[in-house]
């Protein structure tokens, strides 16, 4: 189940054409996933908090459009705050 839509990762990284659609929604497969294994759970619930989805976003982007590895790890790192508080079994 998709989480983030095609068109609001369209409007984040100003896209205006739809010849990279079938990208954007593999790429925001592949973050939702990263998602999930970051929050140590197996699915998202229906209702997804928009500073998770805010999370996804960064990540589809760190993936679209960054080719500097630096920056490519503080996108990943940025997506990674925005997920902490809801990461679950971080205890002993």
């Amino acid at each position: 189940m998709t989480y983030v839509s095609v068109q609001s990762v369209k409007r984040d990284l100003r896209i205006m054409h739809d010849a990279d659609d079938v990208l954007l929604e593999e790429l925001i497969d592949g973050a939702e996933q990263a998602c999930l294994q970051f929050l140590n759970i197996s699915e998202l619930p229906g209702l997804v908090s928009p500073d998770v989805a805010c999370g996804i976003r960064l990540m589809v982007r760190s993936m679209y459009e960054e080719t500097d590895p630096a920056r490519l790890m503080a996108l990943r790192s940025a997506a990674e705050s925005f997920w902490m508080p809801y990461r679950e079994n971080l205890g002993v």
